[in-house]
């Protein structure tokens, strides 16, 4: 074979891998068809990362057709992603409540960890998810900056705990959607009466009920829309935004998401959160201004927490 030929074969094998590489791109298109594709369409935003660098390589190896639809592909993963430093106006008014939402992960035993990233962010309101008994043992000492809280320890990744500074007129844990997993709901003084909602449905594959979380949702939007006053529902959804139950959610819950100016915020895995993506969500009423958006530090967990400082208008 010349090297003429070799260079041609070489370049097709190039062309033909770079087709395969952007498989999970196609998949994540295809994402409200089937549960196996909405788990490719999570990572919008990490295909543009991936994708940049592997057109500039295919250019350089003279392949060039597959460079010009890797980068266009790049182009069309941004447009996903792009929208969310697009954010609405805001006052320029200080914040007056900082929410804290973080899935601890039941096996994770960091609790010295959790403890200094709570004290770091100093929340108004805490919100943790996945408490067994031993999470809600090493949070007890919270209790006294916290002293309005409700606890729903369980040893299968769904527990639920709540904690406030200030008081509540109302707060309870409800058992919501078809496998009636806790979800709190709390009232809370001095902000209008604010309604802090928050939830953690199962994630979406075979063997955990890939619809149980989509009802789930569908139950807290219905939930949601009987509740008078501003509302913000935070917690881990399991969910992105580039997925129907997500956008059905911010439809039928009639909120808005509170990323949206601030980026990605990517939340999981949690070690590696900036090569993957936002599962764990605040979505707010519209009296409701979202002052900063960010994603706290590693604690150990699968995930990690999200900080939200908003202003309400209090009473």
């Amino acid at each position: 074979m010349s090297g003429g030929m070799r260079r041609r074969s070489l370049r097709r094998g190039i062309a033909v891998a770079a087709g395969i590489v952007l498989i999970p791109f196609v998949f994540a298109l295809l994402g409200d068809l089937w549960w196996f594709f909405e788990l490719w369409a999570h990572f919008h935003g990490c295909y543009a990362i991936a994708y940049t660098p592997w057109a500039l390589g295919l250019y350089l190896a003279r392949v060039k057709r597959m460079a010009i639809v890797t980068g266009i592909t790049v182009l069309l993963d941004m447009m996903f992603v792009v929208p969310l430093w697009i954010g609405p106006t805001t006052s320029g008014q200080p914040a007056n409540l900082r929410v804290m939402s973080i899935n601890v992960n039941t096996s994770n035993r960091w609790y010295r960890i959790m403890h200094q990233a709570v004290a770091k962010e100093q929340p108004d309101i805490l919100v943790v998810q996945e408490t067994d008994n031993d999470w809600i043992t090493s949070l007890a000492g919270i209790r006294r900056e916290y002293p309005y809280y409700v606890e729903r320890p369980r040893g299968d990744n769904f527990g639920i705990a709540f904690y406030s500074k200030y008081p509540c007129s109302s707060l309870e844990v409800e058992d919501i959607g078809p496998l009636a997993i806790p979800s709190i709901l709390a009232r809370l003084e001095g902000f209008g009466e604010l309604r802090i909602v928050s939830t953690h449905p199962m994630p979406p594959t075979p063997y955990r009920k890939p619809f149980a979380r989509n009802e789930q949702l569908a139950k807290i939007a219905e939930r949601i829309r009987r509740l008078d006053g501003e509302v913000l529902l935070i917690g881990d959804l399991n969910t992105s935004s580039w997925t129907r139950s997500f956008r059905k959610l911010v439809d039928r819950s009639e909120l808005r998401d509170a990323r949206l100016g601030f980026g990605r915020c990517p939340t999981w895995p949690g070690r590696f959160a900036p090569l993957g993506t936002a599962i764990d969500h605040a979505l707010v009423s519209e009296g409701i201004e979202v002052v900063d958006y960010r994603v706290g530090d590693f604690i150990g967990s699968d995930h990690r927490a999200i900080i939200v400082d908003l202003r309400v208008e209090s009473e």
